[in-house]
């Protein structure tokens, strides 16, 4: 079981856990695929969204906080171009490959934008 942080386009912001893939697919509501989130050297964790996020939602779904935790952990492109629907944040993969349960870093700047 990994602890994410599931953020929505309505401004939600909810502890989920996370046992397989079908349980992040079921927040984003479709195939995931992993963003890293990177500034510099510093390592944030991973942002999972929707694989197609620019193709099934709409300018309704735009995830503001999403969009800002992006951008300030180093992905400027998602800043501007904005993420669309929900995502789900987790820590980074260990030497086995699994997932990690969510930073406190990466929560820090969640709850930031979120206020």
């Amino acid at each position: 079981m990994t602890k994410a942080i599931a953020v929505y386009p309505d401004n939600r912001v909810e502890d989920v856990e996370i046992s397989n893939y079908k349980d992040g697919q079921a927040i984003v509501g479709g195939l995931i695929e992993p963003v890293d989130l990177r500034f510099g050297s510093d390592e944030f964790g991973v942002m999972w969204v929707n694989e197609e996020f620019l193709y099934v939602f709409g300018v309704d779904d735009f995830n503001e906080i999403a969009r800002s935790v992006a951008g300030l952990t180093g992905r400027g492109d998602l800043m501007f171009g904005g993420v669309l629907g929900p995502v789900y944040f987790t820590g980074d993969t260990d030497e086995e490959g699994e997932t990690t349960d969510v930073t406190d870093r990466i929560r820090q700047v969640i709850n930031r934008v979120a206020r």
